[in-house]
């Protein structure tokens, strides 16, 4: 159900395990940002990989939100989270690593960072002051 402050009241814990599932998620890519580009372009690509692995799974959880709970949290942008993991699912050989790099250091943080307040603000309207039930 929708709250007229902006946020949608939880109707059960599955929106509160897809957003902790999102927010573990923004934490992996966090660590690839840390270690670095040149470690992201490193010739056994493993920073890579685990990026692309991790943004697919980050869409697939963003998917799993209501339509109802993305509609009344636009940032971050869970919709743009979902286009991106159905761009990399079905048109991997198209990837430009750039892109990904820019993604993974620069928009994934401060969607992060907005993911976190939705995350407070979902609790505290369910009543937890912390997700998890």
């Amino acid at each position: 159900m929708a709250d007229p402050r902006g946020s949608v009241q939880p109707s059960d814990g599955a929106t509160a395990r897809h957003l902790e599932h999102i927010g573990a998620e923004f934490r992996v890519l966090a660590t690839v940002a840390a270690q670095g580009r040149e470690a992201y372009d490193a010739g056994d690509q493993i920073n890579r990989m685990a990026s692309f692995g991790v943004l697919i799974r980050l869409g697939e959880q963003a998917k799993r939100l209501s339509p109802e709970f993305i509609l009344a949290n636009p940032a971050p942008n869970y919709r743009g989270m979902i286009r991106q993991r159905d761009f990399l699912a079905h048109n991997y050989e198209k990837v430009d690593w750039d892109v990904l790099w820019t993604t993974v250091s620069e928009k994934a943080p401060r969607a992060a960072d907005d993911h976190q307040i939705v995350m407070e603000r979902f609790a505290l309207r369910a009543g937890q002051g912390h997700l998890g039930g």
